[in-house]
């Protein structure tokens, strides 16, 4: 009988510690995709600026088409992390 409560206790410890790394992996996404996020607002700001302020066919259009562009790609990053189904979980 100890021996059963043992092995109960061993697998309840390792259920928590598995449900901590969750929780710590969990947070540690959340923390990316909020940097993502706010990296990715501040460049579609920075293109949206730069596209209302630029006369047709100059340099600085095109670099603000760039800079909306390089803000997608964040972006589809993002969502990447946000999908449950990209990586596989244990």
């Amino acid at each position: 009988m100890p021996h059963t409560l043992r092995n109960d206790a061993d697998t309840l410890v390792e259920r928590k510690r598995q449900d901590l790394s969750r929780k710590h992996q969990t947070k540690n996404r959340l923390f990316l995709r909020n940097i993502l996020n706010g990296i990715f607002i501040l460049l579609s700001l920075i293109s949206i600026i730069g596209v209302i302020l630029s006369s047709a066919g100059s340099r600085a259009l095109m670099a603000s088409y760039m800079i909306g562009l390089v803000a997608i790609l964040i972006k589809m990053v993002e969502v990447m992390l946000r999908m449950p189904g990209i990586r596989k979980e244990n």
